[in-house]
């Protein structure tokens, strides 16, 4: 490799801003792994560590569960506090 050749590897940057009249300030340097002097960080880092949230099975995942009771009973409630208040 001449001293002039270089690798390109993916990078990233995540950027956020705390309301829409506020802008944009990079916090990449939050994300574990991430070096913290830098503002970018290499793709694989963060694929790396995002592999644990990745759903495995998503056909499973995206089923639609079954209501619980705890909705019904705050239902209850609700209608309960309701015609109280009449």
């Amino acid at each position: 490799m001449s001293p002039h050749s270089f690798v390109l590897i993916p990078i990233f940057q995540i950027l956020f801003h705390s309301a829409f009249h506020h802008g944009y300030h990079p916090i990449t340097h939050l994300t574990k792994g991430c070096p913290v002097d830098k503002e970018f960080c290499p793709f694989e880092t963060f694929e790396h560590r995002s592999l644990k949230f990745m759903p495995s099975n998503i056909e499973k995942e995206c089923q639609r569960k079954e209501k619980s009771n705890r909705t019904k009973y705050t239902h209850r409630i609700r209608n309960k506090m309701w015609r109280l208040a009449i």
